[in-house]
């Protein structure tokens, strides 16, 4: 769990509905070092520190932080409060952080699951968070189904919205036929130790980490897309990442125009463009959409991936 500028009660609400045997909550406390916000983010962190260290029935300092033990639960608390990241790295290297502590205590068999999840401050995990996802499986990743939660009509409104932006293309890339199409939000990841080791994890960068994370897992094998555990997430508008769900509300709230969504004869152009470049290993015939293969220099793209394959 990635943690900048949270409520200090935000792991009570994160916790409060899990029942399962004792875990460890792997939470990397950051913040920016160039945003407009830093010096309150990093106020707002400290008092999340004092408050989980107070509550501990147990602490135990690490060499970046601190391992607090609960009645049910263990803390593992990375603080990189005071040593603020790079503006360009952000909530990816916080993740990386996280994940890449947790891949090494499951190599050193601390952990006894092989799966790392991946979630966010501002969720409310289900109580089957734990349970739903078995080890003799044949998915790399899991991407869980997720729902924003709000009171505020208007931003229901502007959520609906986002969503459905999100599902509609999601949908574009099923009827495609491409592997890529599932939903990347990096609070609803599950992601097996082994094929997160395969593709040096978490990329470091301010966003976009859980889209980049989970293209390299699909070149490598299957992302589960089951219909439940249901991720609730809050909405709300944020500027803590460059773009993602917080943004993208910031940019439909801001916005004069309608929302606008890809033209669907776009992804029937496509999907046949796509039928026709698997086809060209086996007849050596390039597409017949001219517009598609200008666009992606089709003659150059094949050539380098034929020699890279």
């Amino acid at each position: 769990v990635p943690v900048c500028g949270e409520s200090h009660d935000c792991l009570d609400s994160l916790l409060q509905n899990i029942k399962s045997e004792r875990f460890l909550v792997i939470v990397c406390v950051n913040r920016p070092d160039q945003h407009s916000k830093s010096t309150q983010w990093s106020q707002e962190n400290n008092k999340l520190i004092t408050r989980l260290k107070q509550t501990a029935l147990a602490v135990n300092p690490l060499d970046q932080g601190y391992l607090l033990s609960f009645e049910s639960f263990d803390v593992c608390l990375l603080d990189f409060n005071d040593e603020p990241f790079e503006t360009n790295q952000g909530v990816g290297l916080a993740r990386k952080i996280a994940a890449d502590s947790a891949l090494q205590l499951i190599d050193n068999q601390v952990i006894t699951s092989p799966w790392i999840y991946s979630t966010d401050a501002d969720v409310q995990l289900p109580t089957d968070y734990f349970s739903a996802i078995q080890n003799d499986t044949d998915y790399v990743a899991y991407s869980l189904p997720f729902k924003h939660m709000t009171d505020c009509n208007q931003l229901a409104q502007w959520q609906a919205l986002y969503d459905f932006k999100l599902s509609y293309y999601q949908q574009a890339m099923r009827h495609i036929g491409s592997v890529y199409n599932y939903i990347p939000l990096g609070s609803c990841l599950v992601i097996h130790a082994d094929a997160y080791a395969k593709v040096r994890g978490f990329p470091i960068r301010s966003g976009g980490e859980d889209f980049y994370l989970l293209n390299k897992l699909a070149k490598i094998g299957r992302i589960g897309q089951p219909e439940v555990p249901i991720i609730k997430i809050k909405a709300r508008l944020s500027q803590r990442v460059p773009f993602g769900t917080g943004p993208g509300l910031m940019k439909i709230k801001e916005s004069k125009e309608s929302t606008h969504f890809y033209h669907p004869q776009i992804f029937e152009e496509i999907k046949a463009w796509y039928q026709q470049l698997g086809d060209y290993f086996n007849n050596r015939v390039f597409p017949d959409n001219k517009r598609i293969n200008d666009v992606w220099s089709i003659e150059t793209v094949i050539d380098k991936v034929i020699k890279q394959t």
